[in-house]
């Protein structure tokens, strides 16, 4: 458990460190953000595919959407988008973040790791996928 928490860390650090301006998240770490939203709305990790696609509403987002596995595109679970920032995990529908223990300790992590400053953490971090709250 302590490895995977350091291995987490580290692929955080490295996918921030390497970026110019603003400190964004990969789309790996995007990913495994995805993997632990899906665990958080009680979906197992063999449950869904995710494929990527542009949100016009959000193009700096990583846009997912969440398939059955196994169903190519028969059915959909949802549409969701990470916030490259703050790696906060937006369902779209009905625009309301995900969130659990362990999905809120990894974007503690990110947000400690990006050196951005409160008011970068309030205007990028805090930005929804353009999205309407009902």
């Amino acid at each position: 458990m302590l490895r995977r928490r350091l291995m987490v860390a580290l692929v955080i650090a490295v996918s921030l460190l390497s970026a110019a301006g603003p400190r964004r998240i990969d789309r790996g770490v995007a990913l495994r953000l995805m993997g632990e939203a899906m665990a958080a709305l009680g979906i197992g990790p063999k449950g869904f595919d995710l494929m990527p696609y542009v949100n016009d509403y959000a193009p700096d987002f990583y846009s997912f959407q969440a398939l059955p596995q196994g169903l190519g595109s028969e059915g959909s679970i949802g549409f969701f988008a990470v916030n490259p920032w703050s790696g906060y995990v937006w369902n779209l529908a009905g625009c309301r973040q995900v969130t659990s223990p362990a999905l809120r300790r990894e974007q503690k992590r990110i947000i400690e790791l990006s050196g951005m400053s409160a008011s970068e953490v309030k205007t990028l971090g805090g930005k929804s996928p353009g999205c309407s709250p009902e």
